[in-house]
């Protein structure tokens, strides 16, 4: 057979990556921005935001406190092992 085709391929964005990653597709429900499948609190887009792992509960990121000290505001977080974060000004 003689014969051509064209294939348009379309790059995923980071957080249809991340979908991917965690639950081998970019439209099914669990995957949704919105979607909490790990009962954690956290939609989705945190858990992309924030580097959580958004199939089990233990892992997340929480705010446990923010105070003020002087001209200085202290935010205290809890998050999973192996998560980098950074607080900018």
């Amino acid at each position: 057979m003689n014969g051509s085709a064209t294939v348009a391929v379309i790059p995923l964005t980071p957080f249809q990556e991340w979908q991917v990653q965690y639950f081998g597709c970019t439209d099914c429900p669990q995957a949704d921005a919105a979607a909490d499948p790990d009962g954690d609190g956290q939609n989705n887009m945190a858990e992309f935001l924030s580097g959580t792992n958004p199939t089990t509960s233990i892992s997340v990121l929480r705010i446990i406190s923010v105070s003020q000290q002087g001209i200085d505001i202290n935010v205290t977080w809890s998050t999973a092992g192996g998560s980098y974060q950074r607080l900018n000004k």
